[in-house]
């Protein structure tokens, strides 16, 4: 079956701007080392799909706009259950990180993270 495929490496990243994002299920738990990461999957209200990898310490503004609360050791108490279908309001940009090959790539980042209005 003769197939295209596009091969780029910032295919499927959002343009960069103002979304409105609902949760979609329950972000995903891997493994990484010693540390482990999230990956969220958001639905924009124009219904195309977002994936976005997050470390711990790049959640906090996330699950303080989903409605969880900060203590005052800087930690978060979430259920992971009660996530989906909630929505917020962000911005998407593009942020290089170092990639172990010593070359940069670039990931999609949330930032401005508000609770979002149901439409």
């Amino acid at each position: 079956m003769i197939e295209r495929t596009n091969v780029k490496e910032f295919a499927g990243m959002l343009a960069e701007g103002h979304y409105h994002l609902t949760v979609e299920g329950k972000p995903e738990k891997v493994e990484q080392g010693k540390t482990h990461y999230r990956d969220w999957n958001f639905i924009t209200r124009e219904d195309k799909s977002v994936n976005i990898r997050l470390f711990p310490w790049e959640m906090k503004e996330l699950l303080v706009a989903l409605g969880f609360k900060l203590d005052p050791d800087q930690h978060v108490q979430w259920d992971d259950d009660k996530v989906d279908g909630k929505e917020i309001e962000c911005d998407i940009v593009h942020e290089e990180y170092p990639k172990k090959d010593g070359t940069k790539g670039k990931k999609m980042a949330l930032r401005n993270i508000k609770e979002g209005i149901p439409f």
